[in-house]
C-alpha cells in the first residue's frame, strides 16, 4: 500500500537465510530492484547471519531470557556454544530441554527493561542501531 501510494520505504530484516530470501523477493516484487532499500540486520552484526537479538551482547540477551524464563537454567553445552547467533544456541537450548522458545517473551523483557533505564541498553547495540538508522537516514533525500 505504501509503495502504491509513492510513500518511500526501507524493509529490516534478519540476516538469516529466511531473512534474506523474504528480501530478495521483496526487492524482486515489491521494491522494483531497488536493493538499496532492503537492509539485514547481520550486515551489522558480527556475523552476516545475524538476528535482531544479534544486535544484543549474548549474556545481556541471555538475562532478558532468563528474566522471561525463571525456572530454565541456561547452561549453553560445548555444541550450543559453536553454534552461531544467539537466537540458534537458545532455540538449541530450549530444544534439549524439550521447552518451546519464543522470542517475544524475551523481546517483552528487552523492551519493558529499555522503557524503564535506557542507559542500560550496551553500547555496542547502541552503535549498531545508530549505523542502520544513518543508513536508513541516507536513503531518503
Amino acid at each position: 500500500m505504501l509503495v502504491g501510494h509513492d510513500v518511500d520505504v526501507v524493509a529490516i530484516l534478519d540476516g538469516d537465510e529466511p531473512g534474506r530470501k523474504e528480501g530478495k523477493r521483496l526487492v524482486q516484487k515489491l521494491l522494483s530492484g531497488d536493493d538499496r532499500r532492503c537492509l539485514f540486520v547481520g550486515d551489522y552484526t558480527t556475523s552476516k547471519d545475524g538476528e535482531l537479538e544479534d544486535l544484543f551482547p549474548e549474556d545481556f540477551y541471555l538475562k532478558a531470557v532468563k528474566t522471561a524464563y525463571p525456572s530454565v537454567e541456561l547452561k549453553l553445552s560445548t555444541q550450543e556454544k559453536g553454534l552461531s547467533g544467539t537466537i540458534n544456541k537458545v532455540d538449541a537450548l530450549f530444544a534439549r530441554k524439550g521447552i518451546s522458545f519464543e522470542k517475544w517473551k524475551a523481546a517483552a523483557v528487552l523492551r519493558d527493561d529499555t522503557l524503564a533505564a535506557p542507559s542500560s541498553v550496551p553500547p555496542e547495540t547502541l552503535d549498531a542501531a545508530e549505523q542502520i538508522f544513518i543508513t536508513v537516514n541516507a536513503l531518503f533525500p
